[in-house]
């Protein structure tokens, strides 16, 4: 336990203070290697890998000049609300945001809500100085063409699509038929997260059971199912198995 706590102030020491230095020296330093799994237990690195080889996992890395930390995370997630939880999430979520919580709820969620303004003119790809990466920007009425989009593909007469932003920056929260949500008291953000980020995608059930869902991660066949509300059965079959499997190594 004792030592459980120690890496966990210490990783959020990193969360909240790591960088990329850039350093021109010549000569290097070898740097020490932490490897935490899912539950923020110490594992060796070859048991990282192999689970990291898994669609269960990805891998969040940290470090600074002497230490560098490696923490598996959930790519998606198959999880239940306790009924306390559940029962105060719904009743706020119907009072505070008109949420209908007798469908299904499909939640996307942004941190910051930009103002109009901030947004760039045309939708672009803006690439790394070293080209190694890049990352998409789009325009306003690419925003809200999406977010129609979305509306018209989700919304049916079994589920409901809402948009929950963290902060709003200045944009109207609704543009003709288009709607965005405040999360009140971060309900959402906190319920539906690990000690480090929360996730992107939410379905959540009537009765409390709930899938997350990360965009960039893998696994889109299974959301797809999930959310077109397909397949539950089997692919929380499938999840759990995996698990299981993994953690009896």
């Amino acid at each position: 336990m004792i030592f459980r706590l120690l890496i966990f102030c210490v990783f959020v020491s990193f969360y909240s203070h790591s960088q990329t230095i850039e350093s021109s020296f010549k000569y290097t330093v070898e740097k020490d290697s932490i490897f935490l799994d899912e539950y923020d237990n110490a594992i060796d690195k070859r048991l990282f890998d192999f689970k990291l080889k898994s669609t269960l996992f990805y891998s969040l890395t940290m470090s600074n000049d002497t230490l560098v930390l490696n923490k598996l995370r959930f790519s998606h997630l198959f999880g239940e609300l306790e009924t306390p939880k559940k029962q105060q999430l719904f009743k706020f979520l119907s009072q505070r945001n008109n949420v209908d919580t007798t469908k299904v709820m499909i939640i996307h969620y942004q941190d910051t809500l930009k103002k109009i303004n901030e947004f760039p003119e045309k939708s672009a790809l803006i690439y790394s100085k070293d080209s190694s990466s890049h990352r998409h920007v789009i325009s306003h009425k690419a925003f809200l063409k999406q977010h129609k989009k979305c509306q018209n593909k989700l919304n049916t007469k079994k589920t409901r699509v809402y948009h929950f932003y963290g902060h709003n920056n200045g944009h109207p929260e609704s543009i003709k038929k288009l709607t965005w949500t405040k999360d009140h008291l971060h309900l959402i953000n906190t319920l539906f997260r690990d000690a480090y980020k929360r996730y992107s995608a939410i379905i959540i059930h009537p009765d409390g059971s709930f899938y997350c869902w990360n965009y960039r991660d893998g696994n889109l066949d299974v959301y797809e199912d999930i959310r077109k509300g397909k397949r539950w059965d089997k692919h929380k079959k499938e999840f759990i198995k995996k698990l299981e499997a993994l953690n009896s190594m």
